[in-house]
């Protein structure tokens, strides 16, 4: 091949290269980046043996078919392309995770029936059914006599017939963060028809007065 030649064919690869990516739907800053490597080997007449020559590599996703094609264009410079696998080992397993049961879930809002149709609403950091076993031993008979029992407890104890439905213990709200976790029970409290103390709310500004009204909308239906 002579030296004329080869500069035609030389010239060419530039667009080679872009013909080739663009017809693969490769990115324009993907497609500007590697015409110009092939540029700048050719304008620098970067050739020499392999023992001489400083290599540099640049990685490329290897695609059958086009893959071999590309790495052919930059025969003749002193870059090489290495190709690597799109595919990894953990894309052949399911990311799926176990369901968490629901009385085994942490930080969140709840709400536990009582028999007269009223709820409890309160929130916790522990474990659903930590907080729930909690409740039950606090309407237990002789806690009758504590000071300072909880909402729950003191609807309890008020009358006969006040029997919180523990099995029916439901979650409104997941939220781990301590401070939107409170500004969350306070809203539910305000928007349902509970048993809490009037003192669990007063920290609560009213420009909550719109997601209230929202809030009571969704618990009815």
């Amino acid at each position: 091949m002579t030296l004329l030649s080869m500069t035609n064919l030389k010239s060419q690869h530039p667009r080679m290269v872009r013909r080739l990516l663009s017809s693969n739907n490769y990115p324009n800053k993907v497609i500007s980046k590697c015409e110009k490597i092939v540029s700048e080997r050719i304008r620098n007449n970067i050739r020499s043996n392999n023992v001489n020559r400083n290599w540099s590599f640049s990685r490329f996703p290897y695609i059958k078919g086009l893959s071999p094609r590309l790495g052919s264009l930059f025969r003749h410079t002193n870059c090489k392309l290495v190709f690597y696998n799109v595919f990894k080992v953990k894309d052949l397993f399911s990311r799926l995770k176990d369901k968490v049961e629901k009385e085994d879930r942490s930080g969140l809002v709840y709400r536990i029936p009582c028999s007269c149709g009223k709820w409890y609403v309160g929130q916790t950091r522990q474990k659903l059914k930590a907080r729930v076993r909690q409740h039950k031993l606090d309407c237990r008979p002789e806690k009758s006599i504590k000071n300072n029992k909880t909402a729950l407890a003191e609807h309890h104890f008020v009358e006969d017939g006040h029997n919180f439905q523990f099995e029916d213990v439901e979650i409104l709200d997941l939220e781990k963060n301590y401070m939107k976790r409170n500004l969350s029970e306070m809203i539910f409290i305000k928007a349902m028809n509970c048993v809490n103390f009037r003192s669990d709310t007063q920290n609560l500004s009213t420009i909550y007065s719109d997601l209230i009204n929202d809030v009571k909308d969704l618990v009815k239906s």
